[in-house]
């Protein structure tokens, strides 16, 4: 999900300042692989408000995963490892959304 060339303005869409995002690669074990690679592509499929971002449009799911290549079942066993990804993202952007706040 890094990229060297994220703007600022990139960054605080996700409730990020660029000092937030860490500059060497974070691992991904080959079996969450999948999952991560399905929740990076949804990054543009948020529901929110104008108090924020409070989940993602799960009716987006398996379309963009099958475009991806993924089979019903796949998708299907996936769809827990994306959710945990969706909440840590939550409570992520929920924090950052706090620290702005106190500031």
């Amino acid at each position: 999900m890094y990229e060297p060339d994220t703007s600022e303005q990139q960054a605080s869409l996700w409730g990020l300042s660029l000092t937030e995002i860490p500059p060497e690669e974070i691992f991904v074990w080959d079996i969450n692989w999948p999952a991560f690679s399905v929740f990076n592509t949804l990054a543009t499929q948020w529901r929110g408000t104008s108090s924020g971002l409070y989940g993602l449009d799960y009716n987006t799911i398996i379309p963009i995963a099958k475009l991806m290549g993924f089979k019903k079942k796949e998708i299907k066993d996936m769809f827990p490892d994306i959710q945990v990804m969706e909440n840590e993202a939550l409570i992520t952007m929920g924090e950052n959304r706090q620290n702005d706040d106190n500031r």
